[in-house]
């Protein structure tokens, strides 16, 4: 079976470990985001398994899942709904603001829209960058050499994060936050999401083993949620 039919084949499998962790959804976090974080899990799975060990694949993928979302619990749990409910009405009023004008809207324009100021449209769009930073927007190869979207496995949408990094201010800050990684992590990270390129030819490229270089991967995704988090309280 092609890679990316093996996973969307066991897709099903993240639903499974996210309702066992998360029952009827009661969580501080957003389920969706422990899905994107859950299918993250999925396809390293799919990814590192070994036949010739006597493991079931459907044991070793949801031992995987489990692992992610754990991991997705323990580094985002900070944020209280009541934000995430913010960012979340604010992705809505983005949405809808765009299908009535047919473009993306301005700050001008959102800030109407919401009855807020347009300094603080400039930190929810911050905040939400934040936010989905290792989300259902994230993206990986498959074996045609097609990018195949993490939400779209699950039949998901999301909100499209490239649009929301056109804006210069987001675009500034997450650069700034960038260049405090560790040099491995920056490079893994735009590799990772830059280039498009998995974590198997990412370990080929620093000489080192494809889990140390998922493990990088999840690093600096945990400093940059912590980087992020002043301005995502302050949205």
């Amino acid at each position: 079976m092609a890679r990316d039919s093996l996973i969307r084949h066991y897709a099903y499998l993240v639903r499974v470990v996210v309702g066992r962790l998360v029952p009827g959804g009661k969580s501080r976090l957003d389920v969706d985001d422990l899905v994107g974080s859950g299918i993250a899990g999925l396809i390293r799975a799919v990814d590192t398994y070994d036949p010739t060990r006597e493991v079931k694949f459907e044991t070793y993928a949801t031992a995987n899942i489990r692992g992610a979302v754990l991991e997705a619990i323990r580094n985002e749990d900070f944020l209280p709904r009541s934000i995430r409910d913010r960012l979340r009405a604010f992705d809505r009023a983005s949405l809808a603001t765009e299908a009535r004008i047919g473009r993306p809207a301005t700050d001008t324009e959102l800030a109407d829209e919401l009855g807020v100021s347009e300094e603080h449209v400039g930190r929810l769009r911050i905040a939400a960058v934040a936010s989905k930073v290792g989300s259902l927007d994230d993206t990986t190869n498959s074996s045609e050499g097609d990018s195949l979207r993490f939400g779209d496995m699950v039949a998901d949408p999301s909100v499209d994060l490239d649009r929301e990094l056109q804006d210069n201010e987001v675009r500034e800050a997450l650069i700034a936050a960038l260049s405090h990684l560790p040099e491995r992590e920056r490079v893994v990270v735009g590799l990772y999401y830059k280039e498009n390129i998995t974590f198997l030819e990412i370990g080929k490229v620093l000489g080192i083993s494809e889990s140390r270089a998922y493990q990088l991967h999840g690093q600096a995704l945990s400093r940059l949620r912590q980087r992020f988090r002043p301005m995502l309280m302050a949205a």
